[in-house]
């Protein structure tokens, strides 16, 4: 192979990979963060919520995952902000 042909390949590799970038846009990158910040907000609170789960179905209230999500975020915030370290700025 000769030295004209491998520069004309990897010129138009680079040029492949630099079309496939400019063809996000904004919009693209927007719904993917947001489906990624989905994603990691149910793997956040899934501890929390499935512990009270299963402290419902003790008590005798079957409720599901969808059901008990919303009082498993609040707990979530609650336990995050109640171990939280705290700063004092003295001056």
């Amino acid at each position: 192979m000769s030295t004209r042909a491998t520069y004309r390949r990897h010129y138009i590799q680079h040029w492949n990979r630099q079309r496939t970038v400019e063809q996000l846009t904004n919009g693209d990158i927007m719904i993917k963060g947001i489906l990624a910040l989905l994603i990691v907000f149910l793997l956040v609170t899934f501890p929390a919520t499935w512990l009270l789960m299963l402290f419902l179905g003790n008590v005798g209230l079957t409720v599901g995952y969808w059901g008990t999500l919303p009082i498993g975020i609040l707990v979530s915030v609650l336990l995050g902000g109640a171990t939280s370290p705290t700063f004092v700025v003295r001056n």
